[in-house]
């Protein structure tokens, strides 16, 4: 990435160490990576990338802006209370707001797609939702505590 194509919100210099930082993550989590870096997304919310392993297990790194600093926490305690729909958290930097997870796999949606899958689905988003009122005083904190001030 050049400088020209760097977002706004962040440097080159932040993308260099987020990259090492997340093949670093993958070593010690014994996956090795393997191959070059894919920026697969850029812009006003966050830098992504898909990293290859010498597992065969692909792999997301996120930097997200100082607005979105919560997003990593936020997406660690969804993949840990819903891991069949969220793909797992591997590491996180909370201080820097940068993730490494899994890819996520398309076909574990597709049975939702099916006929009959509507109440199964209305049921789980409803238990969704009431689980997630529980929790959103815990989640506010959690923000006003991350947020840039």
């Amino acid at each position: 990435m050049s400088l020209a194509e760097c977002p706004e919100w962040t440097t080159l210099e932040e993308l260099t160490l987020a990259e090492a930082w997340g093949d670093a993550r993958l070593r010690v989590l014994g996956r090795s990576p393997h191959g070059e870096h894919q920026i697969i997304k850029r812009g006003s919310i966050s830098v992504v990338w898909r990293q290859q392993t010498e597992t065969g297990q692909d792999v997301f790194l996120k930097v997200v802006p100082p607005l979105f600093a919560p997003e990593p926490p936020l997406t660690e305690w969804l993949s840990r209370r819903w891991p069949a729909n969220v793909p797992p958290v591997l590491a996180t930097d909370r201080h820097r707001r940068w993730m490494l997870t899994r890819v996520a796999v398309a076909q574990r949606l597709s049975p939702l797609y099916h006929a009959g899958s509507y109440r199964r689905i209305f049921g789980i988003g409803t238990a969704a939702v009431a689980e997630f009122a529980q929790v959103l005083p815990w989640l506010l904190g959690l923000l006003i505590e991350t947020s840039p001030r």
